[in-house]
Order: C-alpha cells, then structure tokens, then sequence
C-alpha cells in the first residue's frame, strides 16, 4: 500500500526538481498515478469497513507498527537508490 502513495510523490519531486517542468505540466503527467491512488485507497476503505476506524484499518495490514515504519523506510530507500543510481549502473557495483 505505501509504495501506491509514495510513487505519485516522488515522481512529482523529480518532474518539479530535475526535469525542471512547470506545475501545471507535472500536474498533468501524474494525473494517471494520483487516479491510481485514490481508487485504491477508495477500494482499500471500502474493503476494510467505512465505519471501521484507521486502527483497525491498520490492524488489517498484519504489521506491527515497526514492522510498518521498516517498510516505508525500505521503500523511500529503494526510490532513492533507484533515482541516483539508475538500474544500468547496479552491475557496475
């Protein structure tokens, strides 16, 4: 679930940050990925219980909370691997 709403964003800080491209063009670029998310997030709460509260919403995912931070900092490291050394270079290392 985390890397659904972690992609959107750093994609939007590259498109900002590197390729330099206008807000309204970034915008327009990530559209695809922001419909993405919200659709899965709409299916995740309806799936989980509308009247359900966000603990037991969590509680559905199966970690414990360290577990859960691991994860998102596993996958922020994996982005920013991936954006400083790009998959070509991985065999040179």
């Amino acid at each position: 679930m985390s890397s659904t709403f972690f992609l959107p964003a750093y994609l939007f800080l590259i498109l900002i940050f590197i390729r330099k491209l206008h807000l309204k063009e970034t915008l327009s670029t990530l559209s695809p990925y922001f419909i993405t998310t919200i659709i899965y997030l709409g299916l995740w709460i309806s799936l989980a219980g509308q009247h359900a509260s966000l603990l037991t919403k969590y509680n559905l995912l199966g970690l414990s909370l360290f577990e859960y931070l691991a994860t998102i900092f596993h996958l922020i490291c994996y982005y920013l691997i991936n954006i400083i050394y790009p998959a070509k270079w991985h065999n040179n290392l």
